[in-house]
């Protein structure tokens, strides 16, 4: 299935169910104000695996110059090891106020542990979601439903997960003024590295409390319910190699960038 936009797709459909997890987005135009690229909300759990939905809210079609609202899904590649594939089927929705149904496209995807994005669907144009059916009092309303995954391994041929049977709402406040950001860097020896895992020194952005973890032998033990992150963010070769530049004797920098774009708040149906 290639990216497709709502006004001309076949595989459009029109829905009055709510789908299984459902994102309000308070002050949508203000993300698109900022020349937001994509965004990832806040990872849900789904099929015992952890997800993500992804909006870019000005992609450009390949056949022509017009910009959509592009929807797709990615799975936590923590969850994924070399081998694994999660065939998923799912629906990406975005909600007419106007109707009071979904407008909804089917999508399936292979997640594999380098390709864990699904590609993005074109839900509607940008200048169509601006209107008052599918903006209203500045707020969007974007769902996932995950029908079916597929489960295969190296070890196992496959297994199959039930569809979750609760809703789950998130409300997403932008922020109305500028983003909340904080960069923090620190000077790690890698010659002291003989942990699994090294939690770096906690930092305060937006009156929030943040750690970064660090896993140099690849032997993670990240469970996505707080965060995000990779597994493969770097080689341990890549960046022990003197002539790429990351290593100064045996001392590299860490630096993490944090920007807030809002808060949110989630309620269980």
């Amino acid at each position: 299935m290639g990216n497709s936009c709502v006004t001309a797709s076949p595989a459009l459909l029109e829905k009055t169910h709510d789908p299984a997890f459902q994102w309000k987005v308070y002050g949508f135009l203000d993300l698109l104000e900022r020349g937001t690229i994509a965004t990832n909300f806040a990872p849900f759990s789904c099929c015992g695996y952890t997800w993500a939905l992804r909006v870019n809210p000005m992609h450009k079609r390949s056949d022509n110059e017009m910009v959509c609202v592009a929807l797709s899904l990615a799975v936590s590649q923590s969850n994924l090891r070399p081998g694994y594939i999660i065939n998923a089927v799912f629906e990406l929705s975005v909600f007419n106020h106007s109707k009071g149904t979904y407008w909804v496209c089917k999508d399936s995807h292979n997640f594999r542990f380098k390709k864990t994005h699904s590609k993005g669907k074109c839900l509607i144009p940008l200048e169509l979601l601006k209107s008052s059916d599918f903006l209203f009092d500045d707020t969007c309303v974007f769902g996932v439903t995950i029908l079916k995954a597929d489960v295969s391994s190296p070890k196992r041929k496959s297994a199959a997960f039930p569809k979750e049977p609760s809703t789950r709402v998130q409300n997403l406040f932008l922020q109305k003024k500028e983003f909340i950001k904080g960069a923090y860097t620190w000077a790690v020896n890698i010659s002291t590295w003989s942990k699994l895992e090294i939690r770096f020194p906690m930092f305060e952005v937006g009156g929030h409390k943040w750690h970064i973890n660090m896993y140099p032998l690849a032997r993670y033990g990240f469970s996505g319910k707080n965060g995000w992150g990779w597994s493969n963010f770097i080689p341990l070769k890549t960046l022990k190699d003197p002539s790429k530049g990351y290593l100064v004797g045996s001392k590299c920098i860490v630096m993490a960038h944090i920007t807030i774009i809002g808060s949110s708040s989630d309620v269980q149906m």
